[in-house]
């Protein structure tokens, strides 16, 4: 039986209602709609009450599940889980039709579903809010040349992909593949069916989507293991054909020039990181013989709370440093297959297969966000192993650290005429300045939290907007450059007057409009070229990596570390943006951040003039002053950079600093020579 399951939305009626009737927003509606017609029977998700049946009359509400934390969101889908299986019982004899948002989807229902063993469709996946009120209209998705939909066609990138268990109901399809000799297989529907021993579902006739290429779907899971695409889909004619792009074959081969020797297994122990310890269950260590030399080898397994649920998590070590990490597919509990993302020669991620640096060659690559389905996935090529293929993981480990040596030569390797940071010219400040100094900083910074809940723009109402809307708070960290504070985070405020939105899938749709209204005089920013780019780019990731919803970036409960990661890959975000917000995030909008010892203060110019004047900094370098904010403050060294940013702007100044009035006065050893550069 086909099941639907429709998230509830905030407009509802003002009386108590059927649950069918009680929300009346045009999206809601097209959803009811939608299932209703292509489902047997569907449900209301809602976020007081968990499963609702359509008939069930309830009261209004004002309850969100983006208000909620993470472990309350996961306790409600473990809720919603149990009403289920109470109403449909065995889970996995049904096909669920998800239409609700990553709230609802992505902390632990689409995982417990699965694991159930049931099949899982989000049909509307991936479409912005426009898109959706469309789809749920007309029933069709974006044209499939729009570059947020998966491509079909031959031309698009073929990557190799591990063959994953039976297939479950599609897995007589794979297995029918797999045993033709041709290059090409065109089958009609009902030969499909035939294979199957089983009806198509509705979908299957009307969506391209159903048909894509791509793991998260786990009806092309089969045809993927058997080395095969989709090459087109014909709804009129009712015949799909399938094009052959390798021949199946183990993902991991033996390697002719990789031996594996003295294999030991190990029991569970734990490994200490820089801030934080990981515990791992199992393990194994071995000696790697490669061209290159011999090296001692440790690949261990354990858990971890990532993209959006906890998953099965390995690391992988060479000559006892750790090299990769990788995460449970999906289908972990089937295949028990971890998913490792892939870097570059310049060590960014690999997004294409030009992109693959040497030595992946006969590995299985996918694309990682088609076999991890969660927040936070990327669109980086990653490799695809079973957890205990020790021959794939420890080529890839070597792999990644041959380009790691590779890396740090060509930087021993700079020319000696490169800029270098400027040195001091006073002699170095007396022993125990920097403890006092730290100490004075925290003593201010406590003082600034005495004043209330900060105000980062000069007008309310732009306070309040960046309070209440998460996409505003990311739009001020981008435009907070080169440009006065004040200004910077009074102007996605701005912007929305100027723009009548400031809708993430509008602005994608409308750069021009954008650019235009940056660059309306006033304008919003100097920068009136880049910063619409970034804007937009914002926009755009937001759309695409955090289903629409900028607060997904953060409200997960991440360490500090992560959090900033995660920031700095929007374009224009660099550390000082990203470390700064971090901070603000945590200090000012209460989000909830792990292991804030791996925070840290922003690289800007008055935290950087402050720290070199006190001499808690002996160069104007970025990673020295990271470096020594951690020293000086190891507990959470970001706490240092609010305090610092403050002193720095209102007493010390880059002429005519008031030393005297400063609150850093009576430790500061006034080392003032040392920021002359620093304005």
């Amino acid at each position: 039986m086909r099941i639907g399951l429709v998230g509830c939305v905030k407009s509802k009626h003002d009386q108590p209602s059927p649950a069918r009737d009680l929300y009346i927003s045009t999206l809601f509606v097209g959803r009811r709609r939608h299932v209703e017609r292509t489902c047997d029977d569907w449900f209301v998700l809602s976020a007081k009450h968990g499963l609702v049946r359509p008939e069930t009359v309830i009261e209004p509400y004002d309850v969100a599940l983006t208000t909620l934390s993470s472990r309350e969101r996961r306790e409600w889908s473990r809720t919603v889980l149990a009403q289920l299986g109470s109403q449909v019982g065995d889970l996995a004899s049904h096909e669920f039709e998800i239409h609700a948002g990553s709230s609802y989807r992505d902390f632990g229902l689409i995982e417990g579903l699965v694991t159930s063993g049931a099949t899982v469709e989000v049909p509307a996946a991936g479409l912005a809010q426009g898109e959706q009120l469309a789809f749920y209209a007309t029933g069709a998705r974006p044209s499939p040349t729009d570059p947020r939909t998966t491509p079909l066609s031959p031309a698009a990138p073929v990557r190799q992909v591990r063959p994953t268990g039976s297939g479950g109901k599609y897995g007589p399809l794979g297995r029918h593949l797999a045993a033709s000799d041709d290059g090409a297989v065109s089958l009609g529907f009902r030969e499909i069916e035939e294979i199957l021993g089983a009806p198509l579902p509705a979908s299957a006739r009307t969506y391209r989507e159903w048909w894509a290429n791509t793991e998260r779907n786990p009806q092309a899971r089969p045809w993927l293991a058997a080395g095969y695409r989709l090459d087109s889909v014909d709804f009129m004619a009712s015949r799909a054909v399938f094009r052959r792009v390798r021949h199946s074959a183990p993902s991991s081969a033996p390697s002719k020039r990789l031996e594996l020797g003295d294999i030991t297994e190990l029991e569970a122990f734990t490994f200490r990181w820089p801030a934080a310890e990981e515990h791992f269950e199992r393990g194994w260590d071995l000696v790697a013989r490669a061209p290159e030399g011999t090296h001692r080898v440790r690949h261990a397994i354990g858990s971890r709370h990532v993209f959006g649920r906890d998953r099965a998590h390995s690391v992988t070590w060479v000559d006892g440093a750790p090299q990769v990490e990788a995460s449970a597919a999906d289908d972990y509990a089937e295949t028990r297959d971890l998913v490792g993302l892939i870097k570059r020669d310049d060590g960014r991620d690999a997004r294409s297969e030009t992109d693959l640096p040497s030595g992946y060659e006969g590995l299985p690559v996918v694309t990682h966000r088609d076999a991890v389905h969660g927040p936070w996935a990327r669109r980086s090529l990653a490799v695809r192993l079973r957890e205990d293929d020790l021959e794939g993981w420890v080529t890839h480990a070597l792999t990644q650290a041959r380009l790691r040596r590779a890396r740090s030569t060509a930087k021993k390797g700079q020319p000696a005429t490169q800029e270098q940071p400027p040195r001091p010219t006073e002699a170095p400040a007396p022993d125990g300045t920097a403890d006092a100094v730290a100490a004075a900083l925290l003593a201010h910074n406590r003082t600034l939290a005495e004043g209330g809940p900060a105000n980062f723009s000069d007008q309310p109402e732009a306070d309040e907007f960046l309070r209440s809307d998460p996409f505003a708070f990311l739009v001020a960290v981008v435009f907070d450059q080169g440009i006065v504070a004040e200004r910077a985070w009074s102007a996605p405020w701005l912007l929305k007057q100027r723009l009548g939105h400031l809708d993430p899938a509008r602005m994608v749709a409308d750069p021009d409009a954008v650019r235009a209204a940056i660059a309306q005089r006033p304008s919003l920013h100097r920068y009136v070229e880049n910063v619409p780019r970034w804007v937009v780019a914002a926009a755009d990731r937001v759309l695409h990596d955090y289903w629409g919803d900028a607060e997904s970036i953060w409200n997960d409960e991440p360490t500090a570390t992560e959090l900033r990661r995660r920031l700095e890959e929007f374009d224009g975000i660099g550390q000082k943006k990203a470390a700064m917000a971090v901070e603000i995030l945590e200090r000012d909008r209460g989000v909830v951040v792990r292991d804030l010892a791996g925070s840290d203060v922003a690289f800007d110019v008055h935290v950087r003039r402050v720290f070199l004047r006190t001499g808690l900094a002996d160069a104007d370098d970025l990673r020295h002053v990271v470096e020594q904010a951690r020293l000086a403050h190891p507990d959470r060294p970001g706490e240092l950079d609010l305090p610092a940013w403050d002193i720095g702007r209102t007493w010390c100044r880059p002429q005519d600093p008031l030393c005297d009035e400063c609150p850093l006065g009576s430790v500061c050893p006034r080392l003032l020579s040392r920021a002359a550069g620093v304005r």
